[in-house]
């Protein structure tokens, strides 16, 4: 166990443990195969996530903006026409 933690402090990746895992197991090729596949996905998506969410905030933002000054324009109708609100 003290050894795999050695291997992700150093941040060296799967390697070397890819190198342990194939002396005990014969799929290495699919492992590592998944793996790199694995961290191709991660590296392609790392900043989409930020990118998302920051329009998203932008479009929801203005979105609200607009419907405040719809509810107050409402209001300020109702306010000028004699509207009771009793």
């Amino acid at each position: 166990m003290n050894a795999v933690y050695r291997i992700f402090a150093r941040n060296e990746g799967f390697g070397p443990l890819l190198d342990c895992y194939m002396t005990k197991h014969s799929n290495y090729k699919a492992m590592k195969t998944t793996l790199l596949i694995k961290e191709i996905y991660m590296e392609a998506f790392r900043d989409l996530g930020h990118y998302l969410v920051k329009n998203y905030l932008k479009v929801f933002a203005w979105f609200s903006f607009a419907l405040f000054f719809l509810v107050l324009y409402a209001f300020i109708f109702r306010l000028s026409t004699g509207f009771a609100f009793d």
